[in-house]
C-alpha cells in the first residue's frame, strides 16, 4: 500500500498512515453541535467529545462531522401515514436522533438539546439559553404586572415592594414617590400626565386615582391627600409652587433660588414658606413647564420666556448669569376678565379719568400705556380694549399670549423665538405687516420694545387708527421719547426729526401708571393739543391728590 498513492490512506487522510486529520476549530464545533449525544445528561457529569456513539458500521446514522461549518443538513419531513410523521403540537422533548430510542435523564443516551446559533456572554455551543427572568425586588417580592390602562396603580404599588416587603407606618416621601410613579408613567402613562397639564377635570380625576392607590397600599401615612396632591403637582403641575398659583391674590411669583420664594399680594411683596429640594429639582421642574411651549433653555442660551396653559407668563434664567443658581418669575393674571368698571371699583383712576379714556376709545384714538414692571399696563390695555365696539375687528400682536379682552371677535398672532440651528423666528415687526392682510379694524400691540413702532406708526397713518399699546417708561413725556427712539431703531434710517414729527402724528395720547404702597393708580395723563404738535396735561396725580382739568 503506497504511502504516495492517490488511492492509498494516506492520500485520503492527507497525511502519514494512522494519523487522524485535524479540523479547523469551527467545523470542529459544528460536528459536536450536532451530535445528539455529546451533550451533557441532564443531571450527570459532562461527557467527552464523542463518548456514546456508535461504533463505525453499526447503523445509518449520517456523518455530521463532514458537514461544512454554517451549513446545517436539511431533510424532507415526513408526510402523514410515514412511521416518523409528528402530529402538529407541542414538542414535549428535544432533539432526539430518529434511529435512536430517547433515554431518560441521566442515561448515556440522553437527548441533547441545541443551544443558540451564536455564542453569547455567558454561554457557548452546545448550552441552552438562560432563562430571563425578572430579578426580585428588595424584600423578596416581584414587581407586580401592570396592566395598560392602570399605570398609575402599578407605579405606586411598587412604593411598598421598595421598602422592605412589609407595612410599614412611616409614610412614603413624596419624592420617592414621585420618582417611581415617574419612572412608570414615562413609559405607559404620560398621555395622562399631559391630559391633566391643561385640562383640570383630567387633573382632578389623575389626583382622585392617585390618592385611592396610596390608600389602598398603605403608603400616605395620616394625610393622604395633601401627599396625592403633592405628586400630581410634581408631575403635571407647578411642584412646591402649586398652591402659591391656586390663591387668586397672588399676582406674581418671585423664586430667587430652591429655598427663597416671594409672591406678590395686593401689590406688595412677602415671603412664604415654599421651597425646592435643591437647585437641581427646581431647574428640572422649570424644563418640564416649557417643555410643551418648545422654547430652549441651556448654557446656550440660558434665558427663557413662555406662557403657561393657564395664561401666567413665565420668565427664568440659569446659570451661568444667574451665578447662584436657576431663578424663575411667574405673573400670573385673573382669571376673570376685568372691564373699566372693575379697575374704577379698584381705585384705579377717578370717574373723570375714566371718562375721558371711553370716549378716547370711542372715537378711535391712539393711546400708550405707560409704567413701570408690574404697574397694571397689561391689565388696563385689555379693559380699554373691551370698549371697542362690536362690530369691529381686533387683532393683537404679543411676544407671549396674555391679553384678556371681552369682545367677540378678536384673533391673536404671537411671537416665535429661533430654533437651535437661528432659524424659524418671527419678529413682532412680522407679525404687524402680516396682520395688515387680515382686515384690521384696531391693532393692539401688547408692549412695543424696538424697530416695531416704526411698522406700527405707518400702520396707523394708513387708515388703522384706533391702536393701543404698552411701553415702558418712568414718566407720561419719556413714553414718548422712547417710542421715537424705538422709531429710530428700525433699519429704514429714519431721520430723528421725522421719528419725532411721527409721534406727534400718530400718537393722540399717554396714560402713566405708577404703584406705590397703596397700589396701582393712573399717575399722568397726555393729550395732544390742538396745534397737533405738542401735548398737554389731562390728569396729574401728585402726593394722593389729583391735579389738572
Amino acid at each position: 500500500m503506497g504511502g504516495g498513492g492517490r488511492g492509498g490512506t494516506a492520500g485520503r487522510r492527507g497525511g502519514l498512515p494512522g494519523h487522524r486529520r485535524r479540523r479547523p476549530p469551527g467545523l470542529r464545533a459544528d460536528a459536536r453541535r450536532f451530535q445528539p449525544a455529546d451533550g451533557p445528561a441532564a443531571d450527570g457529569p459532562r461527557r467527552r467529545p464523542g463518548a456514546g456513539r456508535r461504533p463505525a458500521g453499526a447503523g445509518a446514522e449520517p456523518d455530521l462531522r463532514r458537514r461544512p461549518a454554517g451549513r446545517p443538513a436539511h431533510r424532507r419531513l415526513p408526510g402523514p401515514g410515514h412511521p416518523s410523521h409528528r402530529s402538529p403540537g407541542p414538542r414535549s422533548g428535544g432533539c432526539v436522533h430518529p434511529q435512536r430510542p430517547a433515554a431518560g435523564p441521566g442515561a448515556p443516551g440522553a437527548p441533547h438539546r441545541p443551544g443558540p446559533s451564536r455564542p453569547g456572554p455567558g454561554t457557548g455551543y452546545g448550552r441552552g439559553r438562560a432563562s430571563r427572568r425578572r430579578a426580585p425586588e428588595p424584600g423578596g417580592r416581584r414587581p407586580p404586572v401592570v396592566e395598560g390602562g392602570s399605570a398609575v396603580e402599578g407605579l405606586i404599588g411598587r412604593l411598598r415592594a421598595s421598602r422592605g416587603g412589609g407595612r410599614d407606618d412611616t409614610p412614603v416621601t413624596t419624592g420617592a414617590a414621585v420618582d417611581r410613579v415617574r419612572h412608570r408613567l414615562d413609559r405607559h402613562g404620560q398621555q395622562l400626565v399631559q391630559r391633566a397639564s391643561s385640562d383640570p377635570a383630567a387633573r382632578l380625576g389623575l389626583e382622585t386615582y392617585v390618592r385611592g392607590v396610596l390608600l389602598r397600599d398603605g403608603l400616605g401615612g395620616e394625610d393622604t391627600g395633601r401627599q396625592a396632591a403633592a405628586v400630581v403637582a410634581e408631575l403635571a403641575g407647578l411642584g412646591p409652587l402649586e398652591a402659591l398659583a391656586r390663591d387668586p391674590e397672588v399676582t406674581e411669583i418671585l423664586v430667587n433660588g430652591p429655598f427663597q420664594v416671594y409672591v406678590e399680594r395686593r401689590g406688595r411683596l412677602e415671603p412664604v414658606d415654599a421651597a425646592f429640594d435643591d437647585a437641581e429639582h427646581l431647574l428640572a421642574t422649570i424644563q418640564r413647564l416649557i417643555a410643551p411651549t418648545g422654547r430652549r433653555l441651556d448654557a446656550a442660551r440660558p434665558f427663557v420666556d413662555a406662557r403657561l396653559a393657564d395664561g401666567s407668563r413665565l420668565h427664568a434664567v440659569i446659570p451661568p448669569i444667574a451665578p447662584h443658581g436657576p431663578l424663575l418669575t411667574i405673573r400670573r393674571f385673573p382669571q376673570r376678565r376685568l372691564s373699566v368698571r372693575d379697575l374704577l371699583a379698584a381705585g384705579l383712576c377717578p370717574p373723570r379719568v375714566l371718562a375721558w379714556l371711553v370716549q378716547a376709545v370711542r372715537r378711535r384714538r391712539n393711546l400708550l400705556i405707560s409704567g413701570a414692571t408690574s404697574s397694571g399696563k397689561t391689565t388696563l390695555l385689555g379693559a380699554l380694549a373691551s370698549l371697542v365696539p362690536r362690530r369691529e375687528r381686533i387683532v393683537t400682536l404679543e411676544e407671549a399670549l396674555e391679553l384678556q379682552i371681552r369682545h367677540p371677535h378678536v384673533v391673536s398672532l404671537e411671537t416665535r423665538l429661533p430654533n437651535h440651528e437661528g432659524r424659524g423666528e418671527v419678529t413682532l415687526r412680522d407679525l404687524v405687516r402680516n396682520a395688515l392682510r387680515m382686515r384690521p379694524d384696531r391693532i393692539i400691540i401688547g408692549e412695543v420694545r424696538g424697530a416695531e413702532a416704526f411698522d406700527l406708526v405707518q400702520a396707523l397713518n394708513t387708515g388703522h387708527a384706533g391702536s393701543l399699546s404698552t411701553i415702558h417708561a418712568n414718566s407720561a413725556r419719556d413714553a414718548l421719547t422712547r417710542f421715537a427712539a424705538m422709531i429710530l431703531m428700525a433699519p429704514d434710517r429714519v431721520p430723528y426729526d421725522l421719528a419725532h414729527r411721527l409721534v406727534a402724528a400718530t400718537i393722540d395720547g399717554v396714560v402713566h401708571l405708577e404703584r406705590d404702597v397703596t397700589g396701582r393708580r393712573v399717575a399722568e395723563v397726555l393729550a395732544r393739543d390742538a396745534s397737533g404738535e405738542g401735548y398737554t396735561t389731562v390728569y396729574r396725580r401728585e402726593g394722593g391728590a389729583a391735579a389738572g382739568a
